[in-house]
């Protein structure tokens, strides 16, 4: 039983292994870091205007019941600045990413390339495409 349980232990990690990937995952281009940009700046401001919006009423909750005994306002004044403090973030990876789609440049050049005739070397242009993608 025990030999039957090792060799059914041994199968099952085999096959594990072979569905490992082998594919590296595709490249993304400026366009695409220059949406995901956008979608984070955005997203950042949704969040920062939310929060601003919840403070301000919160405050106004506390400012209205500010002579009561029961505490009002105070949630939602701490989910406002919670909302407000996690925008911070999506306005720097937005930052981040819109650096990054403006440092992907591509241009055409002409480059030189020595070729060899029968009594010298000579050099030739030849159009080439030039790719910078900072990594």
């Amino acid at each position: 039983m025990k030999k039957l349980g090792i060799q059914l232990l041994l199968v099952v990690f085999s096959l594990a292994a072979w569905g490992q990937q082998t594919v590296p995952p595709p490249q993304q281009l400026a366009s695409d870091y220059l949406q995901k940009s956008r979608v984070q700046r955005t997203s950042a401001f949704v969040l920062i205007g939310g929060g601003a919006i919840l403070s301000l009423a919160g405050l106004g909750q506390a400012v209205n019941h500010m002579f009561d005994d029961k505490p009002a306002g105070g949630a939602l004044m701490l989910i406002g600045l919670g909302m407000m403090v996690g925008s911070i973030p999506l306005f720097i990876s937005a930052g981040k990413n819109k650096d990054r789609a403006a440092a992907m440049t591509g241009s055409l050049r002409m480059q030189q390339a020595p070729v060899l005739e029968p009594a010298r070397w000579r050099q030739v242009a030849y159009p080439s495409i030039v790719v910078s993608v900072p990594l």
